[in-house]
């Protein structure tokens, strides 16, 4: 192959390398902007565990569980406390 061809092809695969960039920065872009738009996405969490009213526990004959409020990642959470 002679040097200037090489210097084509070369210079091509960099384009094509570029190019598929350039096309991941784009989807990633979108994928962010979808991701903005959407409440949930945003809001993941189902129960903030402000209050435990409404939790109840079910256990086997033997076996006890406590529900229990407790910090957490970035709010308040809530801790099983079990013994069998």
């Amino acid at each position: 192959m002679t040097d200037e061809r090489l210097l084509v092809r070369r210079s091509m695969l960099a384009a094509m390398r570029q190019g598929r960039l350039i096309l991941v920065a784009l989807a990633l872009l979108c994928r962010a902007a979808a991701l903005a738009d959407d409440p949930v996405a945003s809001d993941p969490a189902l129960d903030e565990f402000d209050d435990l009213k409404g939790w109840s526990t079910s256990v086997s004959e033997g076996a006890s569980l406590e529900i229990a409020q407790d910090t957490g990642h970035t709010g308040m959470g809530m801790r099983l406390d079990f013994d069998t």
